[in-house]
């Protein structure tokens, strides 16, 4: 059996200062709204709906945050795949489904969207819809951590 992950190398986020499952739970969270935030710079054009989308999820209306982000995800949103899948990995608006999930993580993964890198990593890391498996986490980790800016890999490293 491989040794776990060590937390350095999870992400630019501060990790090591959020130990234990609640903890993950809010870098979660973090990288979820990040993930929102970003995708309204990225793009203009469908920035009502996912900006409605993140207002709904942020004031805990998940059933219509799911739906907002369920239309743009299957425009290939990679934001709001990346959303959707959160929501489906939580049951928030939708049923848990871990496949689920992992089929939206990694839709938005290979179009470049560090927090889904690193959500498809936790998934193979504790084995959440697919075998638990730490080269493939490992994988997903260092991908993520390379769409990081350098201020972040900084804080990573240390």
């Amino acid at each position: 059996m491989l040794p776990r992950i060590p937390v350095a190398l999870r992400c630019a986020l501060h990790v090591q200062e959020h130990r234990g499952y609640a903890g993950r739970m809010k870098i979660r969270t973090c990288v979820m709204t990040c993930g929102l935030a970003l995708c309204l710079l990225v793009q203009p054009v469908m920035a009502g709906q996912f900006e409605d989308a993140a207002a709904a999820y942020n004031r805990g209306d998940y059933a219509t945050a799911f739906g907002l982000t369920q239309s743009l995800a299957g425009q290939g949103h990679a934001g709001a795949q990346h959303s959707l899948g959160f929501m489906y990995e939580n049951g928030e608006g939708v049923a848990q489904d871990y496949a689920e999930a992992i089929k939206l993580y990694r839709l938005a993964a290979i179009q470049g969207t560090a927090a889904a890198q690193f959500s498809l990593g936790l998934m193979y890391e504790y084995g959440r819809g697919v075998p638990q498996d730490y080269v493939q986490a490992h994988m997903w980790f260092n991908l993520a951590a390379a769409g990081f800016n350098a201020s972040e890999k900084k804080e990573r490293d240390n």
